[in-house]
């Protein structure tokens, strides 16, 4: 630290989320943003031979609208025969709810013939379904920079950075605590780092891009993902201050979550025109992501008496 009167004075920026919801201690719990309202089988039991119908319902339960939903049936042989279009079924969007109005639900069904499996016979098959969306978690947080006189006048100490974030299936936090020191660099300008850690704490998992979903978005029928266990971050540029990924050298990037779980990304944090002793900022960080997950029900198909 340079000493003396008429020095630069060495900047210190004091992150703090005036937001009212998420702390990023980690202690949260993240949820599914689709809800499976309903999956079963009509008629249960079914004859052999017999055509029978699935029906699903799903509502968005989350805070962000859900785009390019798809439910995708497999499971025994009767089901997977049939070509992967013909057990895909497309949600379009799913609405989250507001203030103004509640989310919707929307249904869909499948067709399908049970076996047949011989007289006298009884068996339960287990029907899974994959449900594919488009989702994104949005987290506001206000950043306080403030000068060391001014941090020292007010008497600030560290404490931890919190999130006021929406729901969905992924997490974010910030990591570290504050205040953090902010070295200035020249003139007015001065930088410090800001590590954000992404969370899955759904059932399901995160992707990005692919051929994979359905043909409204020019994907293909197949049951893969691509780029598995990924997301866009992005940090949104505000008031003089900008941010830059360590590995794109830009406000947003794509990371990997190790093992499906969690990963991170460490951003520059760069404020110009630090003439104040103390001001704040707005800023959102926002996770852009598909997401695929899985349900299940049964069917009891009956062989027919002599």
């Amino acid at each position: 630290m340079r000493d003396g009167i008429g020095t630069t004075i060495m900047l210190l920026t004091l992150l703090i989320a005036s937001g009212c919801a998420s702390s990023t201690g980690g202690d949260e719990t993240g949820s599914s943003a689709i809800s499976v309202n309903n999956f079963e089988a009509t008629p249960n039991p079914i004859p052999s031979r017999q055509q029978f119908t699935v029906n699903m319902e799903l509502e968005n339960t989350g805070d962000s609208d859900a785009e390019s939903v798809y439910a995708r049936i497999f499971g025994p042989s009767f089901i997977n025969s049939k070509q992967t279009a013909e057990r895909t079924e497309n949600f379009n969007g799913l609405r989250s709810s507001s203030d103004d109005s509640p989310s919707i639900p929307k249904t869909s069904t499948w067709q399908f013939k049970a076996p047949d499996i011989g007289e006298n016979r009884e068996i339960d098959y287990t029907l899974h379904s994959k449900i594919f969306y488009d989702y994104e978690t949005r987290a506001n947080t206000d950043f306080r920079l403030v000068s060391q006189d001014r941090f020292e006048e007010e008497g600030y100490t560290q404490g931890e950075p919190t999130l006021d974030q929406s729901e969905g299936p992924i997490n974010l936090r910030i990591r570290g605590t504050t205040p953090k020191i902010f070295y200035e660099d020249d003139g007015n300008q001065a930088s410090s780092d800001i590590c954000v850690v992404a969370e899955n704490q759904g059932d399901g998992t995160a992707f990005t891009g692919g051929d994979n979903v359905g043909e409204a978005r020019g994907y293909e029928f197949t049951d893969e993902v691509g780029n598995e266990d990924t997301i866009n971050l992005a940090i949104e540029e505000v008031d003089g201050i900008s941010f830059q990924a360590e590995d794109t050298q830009s406000n947003s990037v794509s990371i990997e979550l190790i093992g499906g779980e969690e990963g991170y990304q460490c951003f520059e944090m760069i404020a110009t025109d630090l003439s104040n002793s103390e001001t704040s900022i707005n800023t959102r960080i926002t996770a852009d992501y598909n997401y695929v997950e899985e349900t299940e029900t049964s069917v009891t198909v009956e062989g027919r008496r002599n």
